[in-house]
């Protein structure tokens, strides 16, 4: 009967209508989401764990064509430009 009566004060007066919604969210939220809530949290952290191996073999792959395609005259040259860099950034 009360979310009946909650249901018409929602329509009846819209200033009420933030008001269900928030009601509905919050019932949803202790039915749904706070019993099953370490399962949530398992679920993200697995999920951003495999994303994170993802990108980095995303990344090697990328870097390893990158290898594939120029000389080796370019490496040595690449390799001293950030060596220059590094010993640059210790002496400052």
């Amino acid at each position: 009967m009360k979310f009946y009566v909650t249901i018409q004060k929602t329509f009846k007066n819209g200033f009420y209508i933030d008001y269900f919604f928030k009601n509905l969210i919050f019932f949803f939220y202790r039915k749904i989401i706070f019993n099953n809530f370490f399962y949530f949290i398992d679920k993200y952290l697995a999920e951003n764990f495999f994303y994170s191996i993802n990108a980095i073999f995303k990344y090697l792959k990328t870097f390893s064509n990158i290898l594939k395609n120029i000389s080796y005259l370019e490496i040595i040259k690449f390799l001293l430009l950030l060596n220059l860099q590094i010993i640059l950034l210790v002496i400052l």
